[in-house]
């Protein structure tokens, strides 16, 4: 073959490296920041002296040796030389996209501390060449991502601070580098030199190994640059495979080995696929990310992307987009990471049947499921399918929505609307209906007939029956006295690491059988499980976001700001005072018993109404309108709800942040239960009048009056035409919400643990025992978290009569609201106290929805959860994974029975404290290492 020119022209650039380029070049002027670095380029290289720390290893370049040994039969010197002297972007092979993640990765191991790089190789393009005149710009001819490495290791050095000795020492490293010259005259010498010592140091350093993709890149810009200059006899495959097999010496057995055939499929997969961006970015991305990991890359042979583009119609983009993605999409969540050809393809047990048709069909089954949707769900839900097809328009498209923190596209739908995406996203994007879906390929039918087909047609008609019983609720109803207003609901999820399930005693054991999610070995229910628990992820995500006020750990971008992002903060009210049954409100909750508490005592003490702090999350509630609010103005969609905590005095207090503006203020009542009350303060004296405070006020504040008619409660008398709400059931606090004093003071932070004083409450009267020194708390004991908040029935009743559709949360305490309100669909964005209360509250939460979830009287109950679960009871493939005996497992096999699971206490379902060790009590009684569990 004859001389091809593959070097960069004059001005043209690299382009499939721009971000290393750019990533060198900022890592190269850290370094020459540096003082000890200035200058460096112009340093000459460290002779050999006694002296260890100064001398180099390698005698130094000498002008005079260096022209003499050129002349020499070898026509190369060895010499040491200053790093900086070669020109660190330069490359004789460009265009071949390399792996930064891989160049990181080895900066980081193998360039971990001050080390020196070995050989460095230097093309002299003539005898006239004078290194010395040319220091930064010497033509480096060994792999870039050696050199690479070492610089991005010594900026990270120089950015981390480290010491003198350090940095002094990667100084000494650099000016004594190991250089070869070699007389190479032409840009086709360079290059397979350069390609040679590629392979040479492949083995030490792994890094530098050509993929398939790297290979294809570098075969198509040789293949583009010969088609320039020579007759096209000269440019085919048989003549480029056999310059390969003549001039480079290749690691025999590498993905990105060059033979005849690899070579033939090199314009196929250039014009097919690195030809179009959407595509070439999944390849890339997976390129660079199989470097870091130890699965294999499904696209690292030119024989798979040579089988995905036979699979695809031919010419059809929109498929070869849908495949590779598919193929990508796979990989980054888990599924599918080793791929062969017979995969891709199919094989004769498969009907030839493989991985490209099964995506390709789920292509075409995404449009019949939308289609099926806007029939069964229209015409309120038009628009929202419209955003769901966007998202779903790739598998790129819909892991980005996966992986954003905004789901505001997901949020506030109905049940039905939540179980169809749900579904939807199993069918496309999963492999929960992957059995059925593979059935009605292999029978031929079309896609429109699939969904009517066993295996999606059941949960399609569950999802029409949903819709049809949320329109027969939706119609108006009268405000009855005593009457009660259904409610249901219906999203999915859950996490297997952490969650267990409760099923009841079974046949002769007394004890309830625990199941963890994480020992189920069976892959079908174990498969249903996981893909539950990611729908419920993404579900939670969209309705519930809690954002950390702590002032010591600010959001970065700001409290307002963040709020605004929120799907809660982007909503807007919508009375509608023609007609009330379709006004929809923002509700904005704030009750200063839970924003923070006394730090002695608190079970006994109401904490006092901070009114500056009350001001403060006002303002950032209204914040989220910026100019749409004139600053005297009441927002005409925000409902406040306040609570006085039945304390003299704070009316006046909730509503000063609202002075000066047109407001009108609904006030309620609030009863609490006298029995509840009395078990909640039982060490206080029961035998005098008025003990118990039972009631308090809760300020209803909006621009005008409220345009909601009057809905009946569901366990109260009564209706939300009255001002009285009660009783209200108060769970016993050791059903609350318990943590140790060391958490709960992270939870609370500083700011909110307030110092109070003197005599208790105005009615609260103790008696002798109890007036004695209440023992001191250490970092182990365990109380309440927040001894004041409401309970969730509360929440639940006035969330049924109150037309919300999102919830601003100021102060979100236990979770009580965050959880009514995830149950109704209602979007939700809660103000947590500190980072620790953020993180806490939403591990909380997701542990209640689980609960929920597998409780068949709760309106979250999913029943393919719970059948997933009872299966794996039955037939005994429950196990703990470091428990070698077996013999609790034949127990649980021998109760059998499919059993409904446990109902949860309809006051609490946020009381899951305890549930832990009940399921490790109970799983030890499954494993044989414990008479029993706890119930």
């Amino acid at each position: 073959m004859r001389s091809v020119e593959i070097e960069l022209l004059p001005g043209e650039k690299d382009s499939a490296n721009l971000a290393y380029i750019e990533k060198l070049a900022n890592a190269w002027a850290c370094i020459q920041e540096h003082d000890l670095f200035h200058n460096i380029q112009g340093a000459k290289p460290a002779g050999i002296t006694a002296n260890a720390t100064e001398s180099g290893t390698q005698s130094p370049f000498d002008l005079k040796s260096y022209r003499a040994a050129l002349k020499t039969a070898g026509q190369s010197y060895t010499a040491g030389i200053n790093f900086f002297w070669i020109d660190l972007l330069w490359s004789a092979t460009p265009g071949v996209p390399l792996r930064v993640s891989a160049i990181e990765l080895m900066a980081k191991t193998t360039f971990g501390s001050p080390t020196p790089l070995g050989t460095v190789h230097v093309a002299v393009p003539d005898h006239d060449y004078n290194p010395l005149e040319r220091t930064g710009a010497l033509l480096r001819v060994s792999p870039e991502e050696v050199t690479g490495a070492i610089v991005l290791a010594i900026a990270r050095d120089v950015r981390n601070s480290e010491s003198d000795e350090v940095l002094q020492a990667w100084k000494q490293v650099a000016l004594s580098t190991t250089c070869v010259f070699r007389l190479m005259p032409s840009a086709s010498d360079r290059y397979w030199y350069a390609l040679n010592q590629r392979e040479h140091v492949s083995m030490t350093y792994t890094a530098v190994h050509r993929s398939t993709l790297q290979r294809v890149h570098e075969i198509s810009r040789l293949m583009k640059k010969m088609r320039e200059t020579l007759p096209a006899a000269e440019v085919t495959a048989s003549a480029i495979a056999k310059t390969y097999q003549e001039k480079l010496q290749m690691v025999p057995g590498g993905s990105g080995t060059v033979t005849f055939n690899f070579v033939d499929c090199c314009a196929t997969i250039t014009n097919k696929l690195l030809d179009v961006p959407s595509i070439a970015w999944c390849l890339q991305d997976l390129d660079e990310r199989s470097a870091l990991s130890e699965d294999p890359n499904p696209f690292d042979s030119h024989s798979r992307l040579q089988a995905i583009i036979d699979k695809c119609k031919a010419n059809n983009q929109a498929q070869l987009i849908w495949v590779a993605q598919g193929i990508w999409y796979n990989w980054r969540r888990g599924n599918g990471k080793s791929l062969s050809i017979s995969d891709i393809k199919g094989s004769a047990q498969s009907g030839n049947r493989g991985v490209a048709d099964m995506l390709i069909y789920k292509l075409n089954l995404k449009s019949a499921l939308l289609a099926k949707a806007r029939v069964m769900l229209n015409p309120e839900s038009g628009d929202w399918l419209t955003v769901v097809a966007s998202v779903a328009e790739s598998f790129k498209s819909w892991f980005e929505n996966e992986e954003s923190l905004d789901k505001s596209w997901r949020a506030g739908r109905p049940a039905s609307e939540t179980k169809f995406l749900n579904f939807f996203s199993e069918v496309v994007f999963g492999r929960t209906y992957d059995h059925a879906v593979k059935f009605a390929l292999r029978a031929g039918k079309s896609a429109d007939d699939a969904v009517l087909a066993q295996g999606l047609a059941e949960d399609l008609r569950e999802i029409e029956d949903k819709r049809q019983q949320e329109q027969k609720l939706a119609q108006p109803a009268e405000a009855e006295q005593g009457t009660s207003s259904a409610h249901d609901q219906d999203p999915e999820d859950a996490d297997m690491d952490d969650i267990s399930f409760r099923l009841p005693p079974t046949g002769d054991s007394n004890e309830p059988t625990v199941v963890k999610a994480s020992q189920i070995q069976d892959g079908a229910r174990r498969e249903t499980i996981r893909t539950i628990m990611s729908a419920t992820r993404q579900h939670i995500a969209a309705q519930i976001y809690l954002i950390s006020q702590d002032p010591q750990d600010p959001h970065p971008h700001g409290l307002s700001a963040a709020l605004t992002a929120t799907a809660g903060g982007k909503l807007r009210g919508e009375p509608q005072p023609g007609n009330p049954t379709k006004s929809k409100y923002i509700g904005i909750f704030y009750d200063f018993k839970v924003a923070g508490e006394a730090n002695h005592r608190p079970m006994l003490r109401v904490p006092p109404l901070r009114t500056e702090q009350l001001r403060r999350l006002i303002d950032l509630a209204r914040s989220r309108f910026g100019a749409e609010v004139a600053e005297d103005e009441i927002p005409k969609g925000d409902l406040y709800f306040l609570f006085d905590g039945g304390r003299l005095g704070n009316t006046s207090e909730l509503l000063k942040p609202f002075q000066s503006m047109t407001k009108t203020v609904k006030t309620f009542q609030l009863w609490k239960d006298e029995a509840s009350l009395m078990n909640r303060y039982k060490r206080v004296n029961k035998g005098t009048i008025g003990s118990f405070r039972q009631t308090e006020q809760m300020l209803v504040v909006s621009a005008a009056p409220p345009a909601v008619q009057p809905v009946g409660f569901q366990h109260w008398r009564g209706s939300t035409a009255g001002t009285l709400m009660g009783p209200i059931i108060l769970p016993d606090l050791s059903e609350s919400w318990e943590a140790t004093w060391a958490d709960k003071k992270d939870i609370f932070t500083a700011a909110n643990l307030i110092a109070v004083g003197g005599r208790l409450d105005d009615d609260v009267e103790e008696d002798e025992q109890n007036r004695q020194k209440a023992p001191a708390r250490d970092k182990d004991t365990v109380e309440a978290v927040f001894f004041h908040a409401m309970p969730w029935s509360f929440y639940d009743e006035l969330l049924a009569a109150m037309p919300l559709k999102a919830v601003l949360d100021l102060t979100p305490g236990d979770g009580a609201l965050a959880l009514c309100a995830y149950k109704r669909n209602i979007v939700y964005t809660g103000m947590a106290l500190s980072d620790t209360h953020s993180t806490m509250l939403m591990k909380r939460l997701e542990k209640a929805i689980w609960r929920c979830m597998s409780d068949d009287t709760d309106p979250l109950y999913e029943a393919r959860l719970m059948a997933a679960v009872v299966g794996a009871a039955q037939d005994g493939k429950t196990k703990r994974k470091t428990d070698k005996d077996h013999k609790g497992i034949e127990q649980k096999r021998r109760r059998g029975g499919k059993v409904p699971p446990a109902p949860l206490d309809p006051h609490d379902p946020l009381g899951d404290e305890g549930d832990d060790d009940a399921a490790a009590a109970a799983d030890d009684e499954l494993s044989g290492d414990s008479a029993g569990g706890k119930s």
